[in-house]
């Protein structure tokens, strides 16, 4: 898999928020879910396991710093292998900074909707509880994917936006 470049129509997002809203409302959710298509080969290759969503302009910096997501700049899928896609979740915050911005100027600068696609492994780590024995899972790093040849096709014609707010309204 080799980057790809999309453009995330937050714009188009906004115009639907701005057009349905209520004087009180409040944002819930915004996901994007990738559906994948595997492609035939004779050497089983697979999918990559996660795919990073960075603004294009962030790219570089987040990997020289080193960065893991921030669910502003920057998102981790894994690929689930029963719906074939891959979801990003937590693109709510990355909205509302948006929205802001175009609270302030009115409009949403295209590199602020460029984002790119690559493939990465993920370090997870497991910090324990002695009380419950109950821990967290959380990230520790993410790094350009350079293990063995990963391949997929990604349908981002059939990609899903899912947006959900809630308003209240008053009579």
């Amino acid at each position: 898999v080799d980057d790809v470049i999309l453009n995330f129509p937050v714009n188009d997002v906004i115009d639907y928020y701005q057009q349905n809203r209520g004087p009180l409302s409040v944002i819930n959710s915004l996901t994007m879910k990738i559906p994948a298509e595997l492609l035939d080969n004779d050497y089983d290759i697979t999918p990559p396991q996660s795919l990073l969503l960075v603004l294009s302009s962030k790219k570089d910096e987040f990997f020289l710093n080193n960065s893991i997501n921030d669910n502003k700049t920057s998102f981790i899928a894994t690929y689930s292998e029963s719906d074939k896609s891959y979801s990003f979740t937590g693109l709510r915050d990355y909205f509302l900074s948006m929205l802001d911005k175009y609270n302030a100027d009115g409009r949403i600068d295209p590199a602020d909707a460029t984002f790119t696609l690559t493939p990465v492994a993920v370090t997870y780590e497991n910090s324990q509880s002695s009380y419950y024995y109950s821990g967290t899972t959380y990230i520790s790093s993410i790094t350009p994917y350079i293990g063995k040849p990963r391949m997929v096709k990604l349908l981002l014609d059939k990609a899903d936006i899912t947006f959900q707010f809630a308003k209240q309204t008053f009579h």
